[in-house]
Parts: C-alpha cells; sequence; structure tokens
C-alpha cells in the first residue's frame, strides 16, 4: 500500500508537526512504509479554474497544483491529519481537496484530528466525511481525535496517552487491508 499522509496545517509554530511526528514515529516503529506530504510545502493558489478539476482530467493549469495531483494521485490510502479551526478544517486542505479530481477517487482515508481543546477536533472530520464522500471514497469509522494536543503530544511528538497508539495501528491496518481488497 502506498501511504500518503496530508499534514493540513500550515500555520508557523503548529501543533500538527508534534501529531505527524508522533503518527510517523509510531508508523516506523511497525515498518509501514508512508510518505508525508506537507501542505506547507505547497503554495497552491485558490481553486480559479473556469473547468472544475473532474473535468480537468489530472491536467492543471498551474506547476504547483500539476505537482500536488501527481503526489496525491501515487497513493493507494491516505491519512489526513488536521486541526480543528472555529469547529471545521483549514481552509487550506479545503483548497487543495478542491484542486482534485480523479487522483482521489474511490481510495481510503482515515483522518486524525487534533485541538488543545476538549473534543479534540471531531466536528471537522464530520465535515471531511461529507467532502469526501464526492470523491466515492471509503473513510475509516474509526478516527484518532486528540483532545488537549499540547498536554498529550510533546513538542518532541512523544504521546502520553498510549489507546492512540493502539488505534493508529488499527487504523493503519484497516486502510491496507480495504486498499488490497480495492484494488
Amino acid at each position: 500500500m502506498k501511504l500518503k499522509i496530508i499534514l493540513a496545517s500550515i500555520r508557523k509554530n503548529r501543533l500538527g508537526g508534534r501529531v505527524a511526528k508522533w503518527a510517523t514515529t509510531e508508523l516506523d516503529k511497525n515498518d509501514i512504509v508512508y510518505e508525508l506530504i506537507d501542505l506547507k510545502d505547497y503554495n497552491l493558489p485558490f481553486l480559479d479554474s473556469d473547468t472544475v478539476p473532474f473535468d480537468l482530467n489530472k491536467k492543471y493549469p498551474y506547476d504547483i497544483v500539476q505537482y500536488w495531483s501527481n503526489k496525491i494521485d501515487e497513493g493507494d490510502a491516505y491519512i489526513i491529519i488536521t486541526c480543528e479551526y472555529n469547529r471545521g478544517y483549514p481552509a487550506t486542505l479545503k483548497n487543495a481537496i478542491d484542486w482534485l479530481g480523479m487522483e482521489l477517487w474511490g481510495k481510503p482515508v482515515a483522518f486524525i484530528s487534533y485541538s488543545d481543546g476538549p473534543f479534540g477536533g471531531v466536528r471537522c472530520i464530520e465535515q471531511l466525511r461529507s467532502v469526501i464522500s464526492n470523491f466515492d471514497m471509503y473513510g475509516i469509522r474509526n478516527a484518532i481525535s486528540i483532545g488537549k494536543a499540547n498536554d498529550i503530544i510533546s513538542t518532541e511528538g512523544k504521546n502520553s496517552v498510549k489507546a492512540f497508539d493502539v488505534q493508529l495501528k488499527k487504523m493503519v491496518d484497516e486502510l491496507a487491508l480495504l486498499s488490497s481488497k480495492l484494488k
């Protein structure tokens, strides 16, 4: 399985970097092959195409969008690591998804959300589930929502709630199983 992990927040000193470090360290312990894709590395313009992305057939008007498309198209399955802003997910993630079409079609996806508040981003995951349905993606039911993430994930990416490690392993196993069935 070609697993792509998308880090959605592009803020300076973002908590998402800690969460990604924890997740990738755990995946490394379990010999999971993945690629971390950081939206901070993509300066995607806001979607301004006169043609909807599904009709562009993976041929985009900007080099950076084409690069983004190619990178995402390589994946068999995805984990989206996202924060919750004002009860939703970041505009950068929405824009990145909006630029895509067939790259995501029918593929499995899982979510890790986090916030410094008590709910851990559960509301943004619900919104994302609606968005991914447009691509006939298969959302893994069990998501990881890390509330009070500043207290739980250290600046070095160490996690103090071991249940999240178990959940992550289960999530990746589900993605691998589903990905193999969909091929």
